[in-house]
């Protein structure tokens, strides 16, 4: 299985930043990369980065910093997903 997927299923999002948080590379630092997976009620994060979720109306859910591993339970609907300063919003089902 290519190491792009986990359980089959590819990333809804794989972003980058460095260790400075600036999404241009400084010399000497080392990207970062944090991927989501959605499988139904689940998310999954995979990597290194800060993650806060928000509610369609903007309400901070939940902050979290991921170092490897993250499963988490969100209620189906949509959310806002802000990693390392970029905002994607995703519909869980």
């Amino acid at each position: 299985m290519p190491s792009d997927t986990i359980l089959g299923f590819k990333p809804l999002m794989v972003l980058s930043a460095n260790t400075s948080g600036n999404e241009s590379e400084d010399e000497g630092s080392e990207l970062r990369k944090l991927k989501i997976f959605n499988e139904g009620r689940k998310v999954i994060l995979m990597g290194e980065g800060k993650v806060e979720i928000y509610d369609p109306t903007g309400r901070l859910i939940m902050r979290l910093a991921v170092e490897g591993y993250e499963e988490i339970d969100l209620k189906p609907g949509v959310y806002m997903f802000r990693i390392n300063g970029k905002v994607r919003k995703e519909v869980i089902r």
